[in-house]
């Protein structure tokens, strides 16, 4: 593609890798995703029905406002880090 480039005057634009250490979300996603593992993990193991949907809800319940900042505090401290 590289001498096609040069040949139709094209400058190409790389963008970087994605880092998910830098999107706070990320990290309150990953807590909900373990809420939601052990819970269901739980009721697997203890043969007991569970309904997916109230479990997701849970997860979410169990993630408070301290949390958001602290992760999004730590993907700030991140960033900074780099500059």
């Amino acid at each position: 593609m590289k001498p096609i480039y040069a040949e139709l005057d094209i400058v190409p634009v790389f963008n970087v890798g994605y880092t998910p250490e830098f999107n706070p979300i990320e990290s309150v996603f990953s807590q909900v995703k373990r809420v939601f593992c052990r819970e269901r993990l739980n009721k697997l193991v203890n043969n007991e029905e569970f309904d997916t949907n109230k479990m997701i809800h849970s997860a979410f319940s169990k993630v408070t406002k301290t949390t958001i900042n602290a992760c999004i505090r730590k993907s700030m401290n991140m960033i900074r880090e780099l500059q």
